[in-house]
């Protein structure tokens, strides 16, 4: 970016340089993740709790989903 476009960046976004922009943006859509896995695991503890699904299934889907948070973790830093 050029500098002229740098300041337009900064004066748009209150003082946000896009470095700052960035980490903002990764750190809102972390916190939407690490809610989601939360959330799917305590609907897979549920569902285990009432034997809907074997352990194996629960392991599965919950692993999955960590597993899902840390690559995207790695490609979008």
């Amino acid at each position: 970016m050029t500098a002229a476009q740098q300041q337009a960046f900064t004066d748009a976004t209150l003082g946000l340089s896009t470095g700052d922009f960035r980490q903002f943006i990764l750190i809102v859509l972390f916190s939407v993740l690490y809610l989601w896995v939360a959330w799917l695991a305590y609907g897979q503890w549920k569902a285990f709790e009432k034997n809907k699904i074997d352990l194996f299934d629960f392991m599965s889907r919950v692993v999955r989903s960590i597993v899902i948070t840390l690559v995207m973790g790695f490609l979008l830093k």
